[in-house]
């Protein structure tokens, strides 16, 4: 869909139409900035598993802000179900009336972000970061 049917589309959620644009005229530099801004907007209200706020100069690494601006969800959602697995504290495990705990896990995180207003493309790094920062995994 082009820019132009967007904008005349009355229908089209503004989000949408930032979205595309951002996608379109943004660099990866400013893709950075945005995931590091989102970052700290997310754990400013969390906190560590081990009590205590997240220090930023854990959070704010070069290699940390590039995983949340660049990981999508298809490979994010992977490495997060890896994560939880290997450190076996939450069922895998499904039954016909009862979803896993991983997967309870994973949606509230995304439910959180979503709250918070946070971009979809940032929400699968973001999701690696709280096991590793909130939860204790794969540390």
């Amino acid at each position: 869909m082009l820019l132009e049917e967007i904008l005349d589309n009355d229908n089209e959620n503004e989000e949408e139409v930032l979205d595309f644009i951002l996608e379109v005229e943004e660099t990866y530099e400013d893709r950075l900035i945005q995931a590091r801004a989102y970052m700290i907007k997310f754990f400013d209200s969390q906190e560590m598993y081990c009590g205590g706020k997240i220090p930023e100069h854990f959070l704010l690494t070069d290699e940390k802000v590039a995983l949340v601006a660049s990981t999508d969800l298809e490979s994010g959602t992977k490495i997060a179900y890896e994560i939880i697995a290997k450190d076996g504290n939450y069922s895998t495990e499904a039954s016909e009336s009862l979803v896993p705990e991983d997967v309870k896990l994973v949606l509230r995180v995304f439910r959180m972000c979503a709250r918070m207003r946070i971009p979809k493309r940032f929400i699968p790094g973001i999701v690696i970061l709280y096991l590793e920062f909130c939860e204790g995994m794969g540390c």
